[in-house]
């Protein structure tokens, strides 16, 4: 799992960093709303969010839309903040890529 989520990640070489007093829900819904044609476009294409933590104790969190059947990352965005909120926390608690269906 961390090899392919690791993959994902040197994907973002060249992705827009975004520093945020905190990382919320709410931030990461709207991007998807404003990027929502190009995940409609394609039944491949997948929204999805990887959270990591930085030695720095900085959060980051990597969010984009990837097609699965061309390996390839369609927009992307890496969001960098001291403070993550409790909700997005929570649905990276147990793994650290969510998919948003």
């Amino acid at each position: 799992m961390w090899g392919f989520i690791g993959g994902m990640i040197t994907l973002f070489i060249g992705a827009a960093v975004v520093y945020l007093a905190i990382i919320t829900v709410d931030a990461v819904i709207n991007w998807f709303r404003n990027k929502q044609a190009i995940v409609q476009s394609d039944q491949d294409n997948i929204a999805f969010t990887i959270k990591d933590n930085m030695e720095n104790g900085r959060y980051v969190v990597y969010q984009g839309i990837f097609n699965r059947r061309t390996e390839t990352l369609l927009e992307g965005q890496k969001l960098e903040s001291e403070q993550i909120d409790e909700q997005l926390q929570s649905m990276h608690a147990q793994q650290p890529m969510v998919v948003y269906q």
